[in-house]
């Protein structure tokens, strides 16, 4: 897959460009090849279903763009967030915060990121992971038999990569095709929504009360997807008060510009109403199963080594579903408060 990919953009490049009055050198196009057969190739390689057809190729086409109308510092600068980003996979896989095909949809989401965003988008998206995973690593011992629950473990795999990420990812991909102020907000909107959810979902485990499901306010068991806990709530609003912060810190003129006390409110509020609507989401459309031996509800569909019962919601809506659907609302909650305000 690099190898064709490589060759073959090495080789078009130059005549094709020349068509549309572009003048790209020999080494340029090797160096652009390079670049986008990398990504091209780990996108062929964590697509699933038949959809590398479509997400190596648009991705190859992106990075052309990119460093093609961007001139040499676009270029550089992609690059080196490129190689950023393979530092930041490798280390999470060594830390057990990825396995390997997380490791895999890491890469490629922070190379676009780092490399089309620079600083200003990456450090939010660092801040989420990095708090995120670090906070599902403590009180491993009272997790361990909630997590018997959950769909997926604390070590993340694409799926869970680009279902927190991909929002983000997509927002910095059309800031690249057409600069807006509005995508960076929407994007802190989004990565405050995936924070949210994540802080709740993990400090909400050590709350002294017992969870209720959202939707009923019947008290639950810890773990059962759709429950809140005041704790909980609490985490929300501090996990997307943290993105807002890490915002203001690598952009204030665009928060100056913006109102800094209306910036923070908005995010804030758009990672906890997100984080609201992940949990009704969950206690009403995701699937949730019974374990046939112990009883027990889950996400998973098989539990103490025996298949489960499908008992609520829609058996392709999983966890990595609804915390898509949770960073889109983020996304959109935003736009709202930017029209009202």
């Amino acid at each position: 897959m690099f190898a064709s990919s490589f060759l073959l953009i090495a080789l078009f490049l130059p005549p094709l460009a020349a068509r549309d009055g572009l003048a790209v050198s020999a080494g340029t196009a090797l160096w652009i090849a390079a670049v986008a057969a990398v990504l091209a190739t780990g996108l062929e390689a964590v697509s699933s279903g038949g959809s590398d057809n479509l997400t190596a190729p648009l991705g190859a086409a992106f990075v052309l763009f990119f460093m093609m109308t961007g001139g040499q510092d676009a270029s550089l600068r992609f690059t080196i967030g490129m190689g950023l980003a393979a530092v930041v996979a490798l280390l999470s896989v060594r830390l057990r915060f990825l396995n390997a095909s997380g490791s895999v949809g890491t890469f490629i989401l922070a190379s676009f990121l780092f490399g089309a965003g620079g600083w200003t988008w990456a450090v939010p998206i660092l801040v989420f992971f990095l708090s995120s995973s670090l906070l599902s690593k403590t009180g491993r011992v009272r997790k361990k038999t909630v997590e018997s629950l959950y769909e997926k473990s604390s070590t993340r795999d694409a799926g869970q990569v680009f279902a927190n990420g991909g929002v983000a990812g997509l927002l910095v991909i059309a800031n690249g095709l057409r600069p807006d102020p509005i995508w960076y907000r929407l994007y802190l909107g989004a990565v405050a929504a995936v924070n949210a959810d994540t802080w709740a979902t993990e400090l909400g485990v050590f709350s002294p009360s017992k969870p209720v499901l959202i939707t009923r306010l019947r008290a639950v068991s810890h773990g059962v997807s759709g429950a809140v806990t005041p704790l909980g709530f609490v985490g929300a609003g501090l996990g997307s008060l943290l993105i807002g912060l890490s915002g203001l810190l690598v952009a204030p003129s665009f928060f100056h510009a913006w109102g800094i006390g209306s910036a923070l409110a908005m995010i804030t509020a758009a990672g906890f109403l997100a984080s609201v609507a992940d949990s009704v989401f969950g206690a009403t459309v995701q699937a949730q199963y019974v374990c046939a031996g112990c009883g027990k509800t889950t996400e998973r569909r098989d539990h103490c080594g025996k298949p489960t019962r499908l008992t609520s919601g829609r058996e392709w809506i999983n966890n990595d579903v609804v915390n898509f659907a949770c960073s889109v609302v983020g996304a959109v909650v935003v736009w709202i408060l930017l029209q009202i305000h």
